[in-house]
């Protein structure tokens, strides 16, 4: 058997590894045992009715997922009343549609577990929402209980800024004055907008009313998001925010509160663009409505740190918040390594080295992305700079590395000052650049263009830059390396592709695409080009018959 058929072989039964890896832990796993640092609540909600005809119809909105909060177990009991059908509407609102069976009692019993994670849900997606003409005017159109076209409401907006040519601007003001100019006051504070800008007291309700109220006058998408504050300490009502619509994306706001952006992780939406939990028909009244919200205990098991089983080790969510952060965001790297086999072997850009762009992809990620470059122009600047004087002194390569491995650290030292002085850098994190990667690779530049020419040396490093840049955005992924953490066999997955990728022997795809200029010149007969590409050559064919 060849060495390309035996590649091919072990990387499926890599794939194979981890697909039943992966498979026996989501079958086996408990969703009540939660990592540590997360917690689990429990929801109890009753509401009963009365004055009711049969076949009417009641909506209950029951909790959505967010990125922080998700629904892990539902529990429905009804009495005189039967499920007509679940329905989840594009706003994301996922409602119960109950019908009344009889006259007399009726009510609806509901229980939700929710898995709460102050890092996120690994698996949680955050869609974006492009609204089309007939969308947008849904939220930005008038209601009775948000008056936009009222006169009193109209000279509000203008005496608060009347820049109506770029509305979004105008937000900040509007909920510059919500938060500072209304008082709120839940007991004697208003419901009704045009009474609050008259009074200058509203209710929780009645401020996010009139900030939406405010938003839609101005043409900007705004909706009111009612929930609750997953609090034990609290009392149990229904809270209000709300959100806007900014480039497809919806950004939460609560006046009362004062979050800009979005809310704390313990705000549980339940119905958005609406007010009420439950939506009743007019020949239904609510008799009573009863919210509960307790904190449950996570299942033991790989928890207990007093029963020690070998199978713990298998389990990284046992490990501290801190720590699960730490080892997620190292999960990625292998990825970034990925991607710099790939477009090295593939596509055909050189670049210094396979793990160089991922390690500088962490330095930038770790300090910012305007700081990190920053300091990695003066550095690699200066070390190159520093390193074309030690031929003079007739240094060896390991007296060479040394000598520039001290200019870096003075030059960064020296760079985070400047930067300091200018406020571009806030903090001294910046020393924690990888100096070693940068040495080596101020020593690589300096050999490149001394044997090929200082073009390809910074060309090379051009390209460098521009995979590291790719990386970066990967390493971002938060959410994907707290999944890779709950399945970290999902990486036999990433050494197959490495194994795949280096099968490749044909045509690099931008030469392809005739973009030759952009790579480095071929070399056939010169021994330093042989010995920098051996990390791309392919593996070994068996003999050919």
């Amino acid at each position: 058997m060849s060495s390309i058929k035996k590649a091919i072989l072990f990387s499926i039964v890599l794939i194979m590894l981890a697909t039943i890896s992966i498979s026996i832990r989501t079958i086996f796993s408990d969703p009540k045992s939660v990592p540590a640092g997360d917690s689990l609540w429990e929801l109890n909600w009753e509401f009963s009715f009365e004055d009711s005809i049969v076949h009417d119809d009641v909506r209950v909105a029951t909790p959505i997922d967010t990125q922080h909060t998700q629904v892990i177990e539902q529990n429905i009991a009804l009495q005189g009343m039967r499920i007509d059908r679940g329905r989840s509407n594009r706003n994301s609102t996922r409602e119960i549609v109950a019908s009344i069976t009889n006259q007399k009692d009726h009510s609806i019993k509901l229980n939700f577990t929710l898995h709460v994670s102050p890092i996120g849900i690994p698996h949680f997606i955050i869609k974006t929402d492009h609204l089309n003409a007939e969308r947008r005017q849904l939220y930005t159109s008038d209601k009775d209980t948000l008056p936009i076209n009222n006169e009193e409401v109209l000279e509000l907006l203008s005496d608060i800024n009347n820049n109506f040519e770029e509305p979004e601007l105008v937000f900040n003001d509007l909920f510059k004055y919500c938060t500072n100019k209304i008082i709120t006051d839940d007991e004697q504070g208003m419901d009704e907008v045009v009474d609050i800008i008259d009074a200058k007291y509203a209710s929780v309700l009645g401020k996010v009313r009139l900030l939406t109220t405010l938003a839609r006058a101005s043409k900007i998408p705004a909706r009111v998001v009612v929930g609750l504050i997953l609090d034990e300490e609290s009392e149990v009502k229904p809270h209000y925010w709300m959100e806007i619509n900014v480039d497809d994306e919806w950004l939460a706001y609560d006046p009362n509160e004062g979050y800009v952006n979005e809310v704390p992780i313990n705000f549980l939406p339940v119905r958005k663009n609406g007010e009420s939990i439950v939506v009743l028909p007019k020949t239904v009244q609510l008799k009573q409505m009863d919210l509960e919200i307790s904190k449950r205990d996570p299942t033991i098991n790989f928890f207990d740190q007093d029963a020690k089983s070998l199978h713990q080790i298998l389990d990284l969510n046992r490990l501290s918040l801190s720590t699960r952060l730490t080892l997620a965001f190292l999960l990625l790297l292998p990825l970034g390594a990925l991607v710099t086999v790939f477009i090295r072997q593939v596509i055909g850009p050189n670049v210094y080295g396979t793990f160089t762009p991922t390690f500088l992809a962490l330095a930038l990620t770790q300090v910012g992305w305007i700081t990190g470059g920053i300091i990695l122009c003066i550095v690699t600047i200066l070390g190159v700079i520093g390193r074309s004087f030690t031929p003079i002194l007739g240094l060896n390569r390991v007296s060479r590395l040394t000598m520039v491995f001290i200019l870096v650290a003075i030059s960064m030292i020296f760079s985070v000052s400047l930067l300091m002085y200018f406020g571009l850098a806030v903090d001294g994190s910046i020393v924690l650049l990888p100096i070693i990667i940068l040495t080596s690779m101020i020593d690589k530049i300096y050999s490149l263009a001394d044997s090929s020419g200082a073009s390809i040396a910074l060309l090379r490093l051009a390209w460098t830059f521009v995979v590291s840049s790719i990386v970066a955005f990967i390493l971002q992924m938060e959410l994907l390396g707290l999944w890779l953490l709950s399945y970290p066999e999902a990486h036999l997955i990433t050494a197959a592709f490495v194994i795949l990728i280096s099968l490749y022997k044909g045509k690099k795809w931008m030469r392809i695409i005739g973009l030759n200029w952009m790579l480095e010149p071929q070399k056939t007969d010169s021994k330093s080009s042989k010995k920098e590409d051996e990390d791309n050559k392919p593996l070994e064919q068996g003999p050919v018959p």
